[in-house]
């Protein structure tokens, strides 16, 4: 005669909980496992992110999508100073044959484009954006016929706005009281980036780019 045995809930509710402990455990453990190789990996392949003004090198980008650094790293930016006086000047006038020529200068070969990454990909810089957009606003002025892009020159304001208020320059200028008000008066010269360096390494960038193109069409 056989004797048919009832299984205890209690002890049929604990089995289960530790099977579940044990199944959170061991998917922890692959969880933690994956991420650790993830993180070390990714840290072999390219450096940590950089803050905008810090020296970034541009080697382990992939230039895809928003993969790239936040700043063109330019060689020898830092190495020397230009010196301003800030000051009325007879160059860079808005209308004559001569400003009109200065102003268009100020963009160097390229239109001030550079080409970076494996597959050249475009970008400006801040800089000459923002030499560009003065250019267009010097125009917009002169337009007797009103035909200039008005959204264009929208954006261009809006720009150099956010640029003035991004760097938020403290340097301190004398201000001396006059009829009507007061001015700013001129004294001190000014400590700057060497623009030139820029220059020269946006040309070479240029004429990489364009020799690259050759050779790929060959």
């Amino acid at each position: 005669m056989f004797t048919e045995q009832t299984e205890n809930p209690l002890s049929s509710k604990l089995r289960l909980a530790m099977s579940l402990l044990a199944a959170s455990t061991v998917f922890t453990v692959i969880f933690a496992v994956v991420t650790w190789n993830q993180i070390h990996v990714s840290q072999a392949i390219r450096p940590k992110t950089k803050l905008l003004g810090e020296n970034v090198q541009t080697q382990n980008y992939s230039y895809l999508g928003h993969d790239y650094p936040q700043e063109w790293n330019v060689p020898g930016l830092t190495d020397s100073k230009a010196y301003v006086y800030v000051g009325n000047s007879e160059h860079y006038t808005l209308d004559t044959e001569l400003g009109i020529s200065e102003w268009d200068s100020l963009l160097p070969v390229g239109s001030g484009m550079i080409h970076l990454g494996p597959d050249q990909r475009p970008f400006s810089i801040s800089m000459f954006h923002q030499l560009r957009c003065l250019n267009i606003i010097r125009a917009g002025l002169m337009d007797s016929q009103k035909v200039a892009d008005a959204q264009l020159l929208q954006h261009c304001m809006n720009y150099l706005r956010q640029m003035v208020l991004c760097r938020a320059d403290g340097q301190l200028q004398s201000v001396r009281r006059s009829t009507g008000g007061s001015v700013t008066a001129w004294s001190q010269p000014r400590a700057c980036r060497n623009w030139r360096t820029v220059y020269d390494a946006a040309e070479v960038n240029f004429r990489n780019y364009k020799q690259d193109t050759e050779d790929r069409v060959l």
